[in-house]
């Protein structure tokens, strides 16, 4: 994965219920005489608006965007986190439930823009949110097969960065211009993942290090070469001083597979 993989956009917290905090999902509206194949219609209708964008790592350590979705009914308040792929999941499960109602228009699938691309991320958080509207506005708004899909349960799941197995500046060289830039390294689960800064929520990308080689380079004066595949081309990054490289080498070389039989001390 190369850079340019954050989106940009802040997080909101605020008025937002627990996801734990058990939610009526029914909307408390069966009762007698209703039936339990569709919710009722209420006074209080959905309030649903997507107000943030992030980057995650699935169970593969493979990156994937998720919209933030704020979500109010009546006094309660929530924020459930959809895939791209679940808007497609609830579309098609709309048009079972509702065969005779025609659905609003959902976004595409690309083949040409990565799913993690700042602008299709940004340009498919407008579009969703069109959709949701529409959805909220329409007969669809108060079916079961929504209602069900607002639900926190179906938050997808990810990969926290929290605690890494060693951290610390760097410098990486860019795959394009070949210029130099300080990045922020964090290894965990045999990956090292890079951002811009200590304190950013988002990686900028990741290299794989379970099967990679990891060995000094001539290219630069403290310089580390990282080859995760033969097929493509390798990594370079640097550190400040001597001290420094022997100290990531080590790091590195403990979380590739390639290494392990070998003396743990790196050398250059």
């Amino acid at each position: 994965l190369r850079e340019g993989m954050d989106t940009g956009l802040e997080k909101r917290e605020e008025d937002v219920v627990d996801e734990d905090e058990e939610l009526d999902w029914s909307l408390g509206g069966q009762g007698k005489g209703e039936t339990t194949g569709r919710a009722s219609a209420r006074s209080n209708t959905f309030d649903i608006k997507i107000t943030s964008t992030a980057i995650r790592l699935d169970k593969a350590f493979t990156q994937f965007a998720v919209y933030n979705v704020d979500v109010k009914w009546g006094t309660k308040k929530w924020r459930i986190s959809r895939r791209f792929n679940q808007f497609h999941d609830l579309h098609q499960r709309l048009r079972d439930e509702l065969p005779g109602e025609k659905l609003p228009k959902l976004p595409q699938r690309t083949l040409i823009r990565s799913s993690t691309n700042r602008q299709l991320v940004r340009e498919r958080a407008e579009q969703l949110n069109v959709y949701l509207q529409a959805l909220v506005k329409s007969k669809f708004g108060t079916s079961t097969t929504f209602i069900q899909w607002l639900s926190p349960e179906n938050n997808p799941t990810f990969i926290p960065l929290k605690n890494p197995d060693f951290s610390g500046w760097l410098w990486k060289q860019g795959h394009v211009r070949k210029n130099w830039k300080s990045r922020w390294f964090v290894i965990k689960s045999r990956n090292m993942y890079y951002f811009k800064t200590g304190q950013s929520k988002q990686p900028l990308g990741s290299i794989r290090l379970r099967q990679c080689v990891v060995e000094p380079s001539d290219l630069k004066e403290f310089c580390i070469r990282l080859l995760p595949d033969p097929k493509l081309p390798p990594y370079y990054v640097k550190a400040n001083t001597r001290e420094e490289m022997k100290v990531w080498l080590q790091k590195l070389r403990k979380n590739s597979t390639l290494y392990e039989n070998k003396v743990r001390s790196s050398r250059p």
